[in-house]
């Protein structure tokens, strides 16, 4: 292998290493903050946040495997694991977020219950998902020759997990785009019908993150489940898919978060140096979200 095995265990860590604790400190911010608690779509965020950030385990242990070029202990497999567990978490987090966001932006009457039985069902999936590798009908090892985990379908369960997984996350990711779009059209109506010029960047803000979400989302599933079967399988196809995984979950999150959020931004910094943000500033935040 050479540097290569250095090279990207490095990237694995390196990445889960520097946003990780970014991505930890934003959900401390919610964690802290009362304004953020009591509201559904930032409790959605902060589990969303949990199970990203518990996929940092997976990737740096895969980096410690690829650099050893072997897995002491099944590390890496079981992050590997637990990985796919936080996929299917995140992913009806973010639906549901999304239909929080059309009850509370569009005034659709959705029931509390519904949510809170596709929070208890994603839960569940996952711990079912994770329960079920780590049983001997299926299985989900860390390859450190080719720097990926691959599904083991000599174990009777192991392909019918990955179909169910890959056709779960594409169809629930689109719907989740659809249902942000739905939430930029009738902003756009209301917008129109009542002249408000104040609700052109919330437009703009809501399809750029729902469509960067489900691009990034949608690109990485297809790409790790169909690759292979139009591609020629490789070493470095391996690496781009594990990396852009880390990417989608870690790095685009973070950069979402802070880059966008300007109260946000500021809260941490203040946090950092011991100042608190003026009341009137958050109050003024949280009033022009409504979320």
């Amino acid at each position: 292998m050479g540097y290569l095995q250095y090279l990207v265990g490095s990237l694995y860590i390196s990445l889960s290493v520097i946003f990780t604790p970014i991505y930890v400190a934003v959900i401390v911010v919610f964690l802290r903050h009362s304004k953020y608690r009591r509201l559904r779509c930032y409790r959605l965020m902060i589990q969303l946040g949990i199970s990203h950030c518990l996929m940092s385990v997976g990737f740096i242990t895969a980096g410690i495997a690829s650099i050893l070029q072997r897995d002491p202990g099944n590390i890496a497999g079981t992050g590997a694991k637990l990985m796919t567990a936080c996929i299917r978490v995140q992913t009806g987090l973010n639906i549901a977020l999304a239909f929080d966001r059309i009850k509370i932006v569009c005034n659709v009457k959705i029931p509390d219950w519904t949510l809170t039985a596709l929070l208890v069902f994603s839960w569940m999936l996952a711990i079912t998902h994770f329960t079920l590798l780590m049983s001997p009908l299926s299985d989900f090892p860390f390859h450190p020759s080719s720097f990926a985990p691959k599904y083991d379908y000599s174990k009777p369960f192991s392909a019918v997990q990955q179909k169910i997984g890959y056709f779960y996350s594409l169809s629930v990711a689109f719907t989740t785009f659809c249902l942000y779009l739905f939430v930029v059209l009738y902003l756009m109506h209301k917008q129109k019908k009542f002249n408000l010029n104040g609700a052109n960047f919330k437009q703009k803000w809501i399809l750029i993150q729902a469509t960067v979400r489900f691009t990034s989302d949608a690109t990485v599933t297809v790409f790790y489940h169909l690759g292979p079967h139009f591609l020629t399988p490789s070493v470095g196809m391996a690496i781009a898919i594990v990396t852009g995984y880390l990417v989608n979950y870690l790095v685009i999150p973070t950069v979402l978060y802070i880059g966008f959020n300007r109260t946000l931004r500021r809260e941490m910094f203040a946090r950092q140096s011991g100042k608190e943000l003026p009341k009137s500033s958050v109050l003024f935040a949280l009033s022009t979200r409504k979320t």
